[in-house]
């Protein structure tokens, strides 16, 4: 949920840039997803976020997972790839 409530304000930010002219908010729309998700990552997950490595892969990954969410389609995926795949590993 930390990934989602983080894209989803960064998306709100990035809107709000727009909307009322504000440059700055640009930057706000950039970072907080990425707190978000680093937050879920260390302290949730305990896990590497993947953003440190592949940072255009990462927000690729969110705006899929956010979708997938938001369409009620995540706990299928979750299935798909834990059974293509195998359970998942921490880093």
């Amino acid at each position: 949920m930390f990934h989602s409530v983080g894209t989803l304000v960064g998306w709100a930010l990035l809107l709000a840039a727009i909307v009322f002219r504000q440059p700055w908010f640009i930057l706000a729309g950039l970072l907080v997803p990425y707190a978000f998700a680093w937050i879920s990552h260390f302290f949730v997950e305990h896990n590497r976020p993947a953003s440190f490595d592949h940072p255009l892969w990462s927000w690729l990954a969110d705006q899929k997972m956010v979708a997938l969410v938001l369409t009620g389609r995540m706990n299928q995926e979750v299935q798909r790839v834990t059974v293509s795949e195998g359970p998942a590993t921490s880093r």
